[in-house]
């Protein structure tokens, strides 16, 4: 967990930047592939390969968006991390600059690592609040605008749980909807302390790493958030 209160994404891959220069303290990338699309892009054919590298080239968009995908190479070959990868190039996005610094193309590798096993689920708490009682367990967290246009949500996570039941290193798996901010808004309940971990369940052997796998839902009490 870091304290600009962003979750970090579990990828299950590897990304470089455009074999092209680019300032050193610029961004490139405005938007990555979700943690479930990389994990529906790990190609099923590769079960029992250590992990591969693919290495694709796109033309960008003027708003960023990648197009016309190729594969230059893939290793090992013929296990499907090229065709995996140019799926994958859908959820990427530019920053405007960089894709007009790229506008003729860019190349850049991707390599993936294979998931491993998962860490076994464990239900969070929270604290609760008399005047944000109304929003669930997000509370006063709950992201504004989706609580405006009555969006609910869902963040799956696996997080590293230590001696006082607060939740370190957490990794971010999955988040629906994408772009309401319910993931920014799980990363701020961790670090202010509003969300901890719960017992541990009952007949479960604890992880050796301490890693635990935790899912918070966005909802209101009355029902009128739904996703």
């Amino acid at each position: 967990m870091r304290a600009t209160t962003k979750l970090v994404a579990a990828f299950c891959v590897l990304i470089a930047g455009p074999a092209a220069a680019e300032p050193a303290d610029e961004p490139i990338w405005a938007r990555l592939p979700s943690p479930s699309q990389v994990l529906q892009a790990y190609p099923q054919t590769a079960k029992g390969v250590p992990g591969g590298k693919a290495t694709i080239k796109c033309v960008p968009s003027p708003d960023g968006n990648l197009t016309n995908c190729s594969v230059l190479s893939e290793d090992p070959p013929g296990v499907g991390f090229g065709a995996a990868a140019v799926e994958l190039a859908a959820g990427f996005r530019m920053t405007p600059k960089a894709a007009m610094r790229n506008a003729s193309g860019i190349v850049f590798p991707i390599r993936f690592i294979p998931p491993g096993p998962a860490p076994p689920w464990r239900d969070a708490k929270f604290k609760s609040s008399g005047d944000y009682r109304e929003y669930g367990v997000a509370g006063p967290f709950y992201p504004e605008r989706a609580a405006r246009y009555a969006v609910g949500g869902e963040v799956v996570m696996d997080c590293r749980v230590a001696s006082d039941d607060q939740l370190k290193d957490c990794k971010l798996l999955d988040v629906r909807p994408a772009d309401w901010g319910f993931d920014e808004a799980v990363a701020r309940m961790i670090l202010k302390g509003w969300m901890s971990a719960g017992a541990a369940p009952v007949g479960i052997a604890p992880p050796a790493d301490d890693i635990w796998r935790f899912k918070v839902l966005f909802r209101d009490r009355k029902g009128r958030f739904k996703n």
